[in-house]
């Protein structure tokens, strides 16, 4: 049996193995602890496989049921998953599965058809949903390979063609049927089709060559083959009047190993630098070197103007023997045979390791190549229990995918060791089942969420108990299920608002009477109901403040506050860099609305109240039963700063845009006695050389005072003290001139 590639099979067993899979040796008995509750199902989760598909090719999506962790749960009831694909062009799925009470999964077919991606999603009353990406496209790395084996050829003969899969640059086993058609540059030729069969990597077929084909016109023939989701592959081939000679005859494996206690055929092919059909008819007689190894079904092998043969053979036993095929004239090239032992998979059981009495659970068992998961079947397993209040079913049947699923039911207590065997196989493998006798009766608590029209559907639910959350979503009857354990204190909890069909509903209390959002619940009898009842909103309506400056200007990043006494709720929102605040309540509520009396934003700009919606109060009450846009005024004030180095200035402040401010600086002049600093103007949002004046504010605007130096009086002072000096000195001059000498 041909095995499909191990990357497939791997994706396929980690996808379906449960993430806390048991698998370990028998051990002995263990008094019981206190076992962990186990949780119901509450989504469904769907996995394809492969997610990528060659266009017209096909696979398997796996719906599966998980509780809160993600982990598989059996379904406490039978369950209907309907199944829908966002493009059915590019990926159909059938449109219902089923899965039984006590298991967790069911399998759908998927089809590719044109290239794209399409989104498949599964739907099932009380959960939430699944969804899985499938995509078709021609796979860059799966490719057609195209050989001629016998080149050149005559007109009048044919052309014998193998065609073969490859993926990654090596031959691939193909899990589905792929058609592959076969052109060429003739157009007498006629398209042929050929099929390569599931589990094999090639085909071959035979493209005849008219006869009265001229060699000068077309001295060889091009050969196309294609195939969808494959990149194509191109040959050539030459027409000549002799054709090809063979001169090698040699023998081929159609396998790579021969499994011993099989009947297995072996191939005969005559080669001439490629290969090429025998002239007419040609017989060879065929040998094995040990023929308890290797037992050859017949002596001969005629091939007839073709240039391969089959021929039947028998794989005694496990070794190595050569098979030659001779025939007068030609040289023999025999086949090393390597026989192996049949194989069989080792096997790898997942199982919860710990369950409660009297219920069902699923488990599954997957098939291993050493530490690979692979795909191996359809074949049965058989299951054994050391326990027979632990029971099992007798045998499983795996499919092709490469994995079993089934059921079993759990009774009194104890250790029970599983066994699951596959004939022939590796030794198999067990597992430990603890079974826990629960010491109180299960639960079934229904939460159904209704409004005054009636039952609400899609209404999340949140339940929590043993530490544990979960969460479902209300069915067509407005209900959902949950099991729990009545020694459990449990919570359920549903959301304040939610939208269903363009209709917001709001939490208005429970049937019991509490107002709160989360119930506790702590159940006395096998079953408890209770209802969320929810007020509708007809059309959710959305109001909004506008924040306006006295300049009609928005004023943005006004922080508001909205109470609805319907809700019970405040909420805190901003205006928009247009200004506008929008929230949404039910229609025709009442709710208090109020803004800030004074607002300053970072920068020289504040806002100050001037009116809400015609009142000159910061919080108005509106009652409205269609959109409405209640409207804040504001005065818009600027920052007017002045400032001077020298002096006292006065100005500075916050203005109203419009208003004028006057401004000044108290001196002219400063310091002496001989230097001074003169006011030489003012510079900033605008320029004005007198000491004081008045401006009209309307944005935020900053002045500053120039102050100038006066040296004038110093330098007067220098200058007639350098004239006195020199006076002085000419004066002594002249003095000493005219007295005598002694």
């Amino acid at each position: 049996m041909k095995r499909s590639p191990l990357v497939l099979a791997a994706a396929i067993l980690l996808l379906l193995l449960p993430s806390a899979s048991i698998w370990t040796p028998a051990v002995s008995a263990q008094p019981p602890t206190a076992p962990a509750v186990p949780l119901p199902p509450v989504s469904i989760r769907l996995t394809a496989i492969p997610p990528q598909l060659p266009p017209g090719g096909s696979g398997v999506v796996i719906v599966q049921l998980v509780d809160a962790d993600g982990d598989p749960s059996p379904a406490r009831a039978d369950v209907t998953v309907s199944l829908f694909s966002s493009d059915p062009t590019v990926a159909s799925v059938s449109q219902q599965v089923a899965i039984a009470f006590g298991k967790s999964h069911a399998e759908a077919r998927v089809q590719a058809g044109t290239e794209g991606s399409a989104t498949l999603t599964a739907t099932a009353d009380g959960f939430l949903s699944g969804f899985a990406k499938v995509s078709a496209s021609v796979f860059s790395d799966f490719a057609l390979s195209l050989i001629p084996m016998n080149n050149p050829v005559a007109p009048g003969d044919s052309v014998h063609l193998r065609v073969g899969l490859m993926a990654a640059g090596k031959p691939f086993e193909t899990p589905v049927g792929v058609q592959v058609s076969v052109s060429t540059s003739f157009q007498g030729i006629p398209q042929q089709t050929v099929e390569v069969q599931p589990g094999s990597s090639d085909a071959y077929l035979s493209v005849p060559v008219p006869s009265g084909s001229s060699l000068q016109a077309a001295p060889f023939m091009t050969i196309t083959a294609a195939a969808a989701g494959f990149t194509s592959a191109t040959t050539g081939v030459g027409l000549s009047l002799q054709g090809s000679n063979p001169q090698e005859a040699l023998v081929g494996p159609l396998r790579a190993n021969l499994t011993a206690g099989s009947s297995e055929f072996l191939a005969v092919s005559l080669f001439n630098g490629t290969f090429a059909p025998a002239s007419g008819s040609l017989t060879l007689d065929l040998f094995s070197s040990n023929s308890s190894v290797v037992k050859l079904r017949g002596s001969q092998v005629t091939l007839s103007g073709s240039d391969s043969a089959v021929f039947p053979v028998y794989a005694n036993a496990t070794g190595t023997a050569q098979v030659t095929a001779i025939a007068p004239g030609l040289t023999s090239i025999p086949l090393a045979v390597a026989v192996v032992a049949p194989f069989k998979p080792s096997l790898r059981m997942s199982l919860p390791s710990r369950v409660r009495s009297g219920e069902t659970y699923s488990f599954s068992v997957g098939f291993y190549y050493g530490v690979e998961p692979i795909p191996y079947g359809p074949v049965a397993v058989h299951l054994s229990s050391s326990d027979a209040n632990v029971t099992f079913p007798s045998e499983v049947e795996a499919s092709a995918l490469g994995y079993a699923l089934g059921t079993f039911a759990a009774q009194g207590t104890g250790v029970a060791n599983v066994t699951a065997v596959l004939e022939g196989a590796a030794p198999a493998t067990s597992a430990v089942v603890s079974v826990y006798s629960p010491a109180v009766a299960p639960v079934t608590y229904t939460i159904t969420a209704a409004s005054d029209s009636g039952p609400l559907a899609g209404v999340p639910v949140n339940f929590t108990y043993g530490g544990r959350t979960s969460l479902a979503v209300t069915g067509p009857t407005g209900a959902v299920d949950f099991a729990a354990y009545n020694d459990t204190a449990a919570l359920a909890s549903v959301p304040h608002s939610v939208t269903l069909a363009n209709r917001t509903y709001y939490f208005t209390g429970w049937s019991d009477g509490a107002k709160t959002e989360n119930v506790s619940l702590l159940a006395s009898s096998p079953t408890l109901s209770m209802t969320a009842q929810y007020f509708r909103s007809v059309v959710p309506t959305a109001y909004s403040l506008q924040a306006l400056s006295d300049g009609q200007e928005p004023v943005a990043g006004l922080r508001f506050n909205v109470y609805s006494p319907t809700l019970g709720e405040n909420f805190t929102l901003s205006t928009s860099s247009e200004g506008v605040g929008s929230f949404v309540l039910p229609n025709a509520s009442s709710f208090e609305i109020s803004v800030p009396e004074l607002y300053q934003p970072p920068g020289q700009t504040r806002y100050s109240l001037l009116s809400l919606e015609n009142s000159t109060r910061n919080a108005v009450n509106i009652t409205a039963s269609v959109a409405i846009t209640v409207e804040a005024k504001y005065a818009t004030y600027y920052q007017f700063q002045v400032a001077s180095p020298i002096g006292n200035t006065t100005g500075s402040g916050w203005y109203r845009s419009g208003a004028s401010a006057a401004y000044s600086v108290d001196e002219a002049s400063s310091g002496g006695p001989l230097v001074y600093q003169r006011f030489s103007g003012w510079t900033g949002s605008f320029s004005s050389d007198q000491p004081s004046g008045s401006t009209v504010i309307t944005s935020p605007e900053f002045i500053t005072a120039q102050w100038s130096t006066d040296n004038s009086l110093l330098f007067a002072a220098v200058g007639v003290v350098i004239a006195a000096t020199a006076l002085i000195g000419l004066f002594i001059f002249r003095f000493r001139k005219k007295a005598p000498l002694s």
